[in-house]
């Protein structure tokens, strides 16, 4: 099963179709940089991005919508839409194949302006943030939500597309840099079994990493116990 993006707008219509017109003007001008065609008739947005489908429809509440993008670049202006849609409905939702706060990292600054024609601002960033996670945790006197619905959901088999925002809550917004896709990747953790180093840190590194691979292997000679 691939990266998937969800929504839901149960309540009333999710889209207008004076808003459906300008998501089509917005993602035909960004076409080439995500890779995606852009059509439909004029009462149906069909995007084409090399997996499947995404379709938006006029004055039509859903119960529940998703499209699987498998990570393409033209999920980045896929949820960049969605994310605009919701922020002017009353309780609409999007979701994806991961936490919140990195679904919030794929929204694309330029297109959200150009959708908005306001600025990408922190204000914005941070707005957009609170509607995603809920109240701020950091500030006092606020509840703390649980866990998201689905989390127990199974893992896809194709990474979430590379963020173009920093974390929610802890930088605002920067600007893409046009190239699709064409972020760097981050360092991934340690293995298991060893400590990570910083490259600053290079006095007793070899020790560290030796004596915890020693650790592990002995705690690896010990009979595991029946279940």
């Amino acid at each position: 099963m691939g990266y998937t993006v969800y929504w839901k707008a149960a309540s009333a219509p999710m889209v207008s179709a004076e808003r459906l017109q300008k998501i089509r003007e917005v993602f035909t001008a960004v076409a080439d940089r995500y890779g995606m065609t852009v059509g439909g008739g004029e009462n149906e947005l069909r995007v084409e991005g090399g997996y499947e489908s995404f379709l938006l429809r006029p004055g039509v509440a859903v119960q529940f919508g998703f499209c699987k993008t498998a990570g393409l670049p033209y999920t980045r202006p896929l949820v960049t839409a969605l994310v605009w849609l919701m922020m002017d409905h009353p309780d609409m939702t999007v979701s994806h194949d991961g936490e919140p706060e990195e679904l919030m990292m794929l929204v694309v600054p330029e297109v959200f302006e150009a959708l908005s024609g306001a600025p990408a601002d922190e204000k914005t960033f941070d707005a957009i943030c609170s509607r995603l996670l809920g109240p701020d945790p950091d500030e006092e006197d606020v509840e703390v939500r649980g866990g998201a619905a689905g989390d127990d959901s199974d893992e896809s088999d194709v990474e979430p597309p590379t963020p173009l925002l920093p974390e929610c809550r802890t930088a605002p917004p920067a600007k893409a840099d046009g190239n699709a896709g064409g972020t760097e990747s981050e360092t991934p953790p340690a293995a298991a079994g060893e400590t990570e180093v910083r490259s600053d840190d290079k006095t007793g590194a070899t020790k560290r990493k030796s004596s915890d691979s020693a650790a592990g292997a002995a705690k690896r000679k010990q009979p595991l116990s029946p279940p």
